[in-house]
């Protein structure tokens, strides 16, 4: 069977070689799959982030993790994949996901002041502790809406890269101006200065949250100065409701049979697939992952 991997092992091979790993949000066991089959066909190495709220629709910790992992086998897996809990709220969910056998978490701590983020942070290094689990820290806030939960952009300060760079994490999100969800129309660029500056000050793999409707050259721009995951959600949601919608209004009088459900998503799919290998081809992970069986 193969085995999840530690997103860091994923991100320091992105940061040698230039690219960037792909974070794609999973909502339930239709995208889970076809992240995954995507992924297998193209020999790329995959992050699947898995929300509280998306953790919890689909009936929790235990539950995500095994479909994932029951997936991974039926389907002959053999890229590299990391389950990763994205945006984790606390320490006792953090705990939750490495009890169920998620690879990686983040804290998000951006709520707290430093010194109790570092607090925290230290808190769940000393629980994964000779476990093989990965740990993403943030700083600075990412501007927009998650899980219900908005938030407005702040920054990410320098010296607080600088200190959390020093604990014993996987990797850092920051905060470049990036947005969840759409961005809005008067917004103009990442904060590239910023990035260049953590970039040259801290040696841990960045992160770029909001990777949906960020211009290509923009993030092919991040990732030269140091960006090594891009996380993508709604743009791929956007595209899997339109196709929805198409189904519904084109056929609305569909006989029901045994076999409408899967037909009514085929179309959706093959759209998600499409877009999915694209990022992978756009941001340089295309065929970069190592065989695990």
């Amino acid at each position: 069977m193969t085995e999840l991997v530690p997103l860091n092992i994923l991100l320091i091979k992105a940061q040698k070689e230039h690219y960037a790993v792909m974070q794609f949000i999973i909502h339930n066991l239709e995208w889970i799959k076809t992240i995954l089959e995507v992924a297998q066909a193209t020999n790329s190495p995959v992050i699947l982030g898995a929300k509280e709220m998306d953790i919890n629709y689909m009936g929790g910790y235990n539950v995500v993790s095994s479909i994932v992992k029951s997936l991974m086998e039926d389907l002959n897996i053999t890229i590299q994949v990391a389950l990763h809990l994205d945006h984790g709220t606390s320490i006792e969910s953090c705990k939750k996901a490495i009890n169920a056998g998620f690879s990686s978490i983040m804290l998000d701590g951006t709520h707290l002041d430093i010194t109790e983020n570092i607090k925290a942070l230290q808190q769940l290094i000393s629980f994964i502790n000779n476990k093989n689990i990965a740990l993403e820290a943030e700083v600075g806030a990412i501007a927009g809406t998650e899980d219900d939960i908005s938030s407005t952009t702040i920054l990410a300060n320098l010296d607080n890269s600088i200190k959390i760079n020093q604990l014993n994490i996987s990797s850092l999100a920051i905060g470049i101006n990036n947005f969840h969800g759409f961005y809005p129309k008067d917004w103009k660029s990442l904060n590239f200065d910023l990035l260049q500056q953590i970039a040259q000050n801290c040696n841990k793999p960045l992160v770029l949250h909001g990777g949906s409707g960020i211009p290509k050259n923009q993030v092919l721009k991040a990732i030269k100065l140091g960006i090594c995951q891009v996380n993508i959600n709604s743009e791929l949601q956007l595209i899997f409701a339109e196709k929805l919608r198409q189904e519904i209004v084109n056929n609305p009088y569909r006989i029901i049979d045994e076999n409408t459900y899967q037909t009514m998503l085929a179309n959706c799919i093959h759209a998600l697939k499409k877009k999915i290998l694209s990022f992978f081809i756009d941001y340089g992970s295309l065929g970069k992952s190592i065989n695990m069986k």
